[in-house]
């Protein structure tokens, strides 16, 4: 996953209140319940954190994103997963989680 970190590593993660350009691909239907897929987001890049803590970011910066900032990071990095073949298992359960809380119609 080093090609990929190091891609994701240049764009910044959005900050509280931010807005990203990934943001209008996502349609209202695509996370209805925002507060489910909060949680869902949260814990899925959590458990990537606790596995690779230099390439996912930690509990308190995933707190810190606005709603709309959480989902347009989630969408950026399932698009940049996609674009790969997965490595290992990390990857592949990261991706896998994310097309479940985000949809297939990205």
């Amino acid at each position: 996953m080093g090609q990929i970190s190091a891609l994701w590593a240049r764009r910044p993660i959005p900050a509280r209140g931010e807005h990203c350009e990934l943001l209008g691909r996502l349609s209202p239907r695509d996370m209805e319940d925002i507060d489910q897929s909060r949680f869902a987001l949260m814990t899925a890049l959590g458990e990537a954190h606790k596995s690779r803590p230099d390439e996912y970011p930690d509990s308190d910066t995933l707190v810190a994103m606005s709603d709309e900032g959480l989902r347009a990071y989630a969408l950026g990095l399932l698009q940049l997963l996609d674009g790969v073949p997965a490595h290992d298992s990390v990857e592949t359960e990261l991706l896998k989680e994310l097309r479940l809380i985000i949809g297939d119609t990205h």
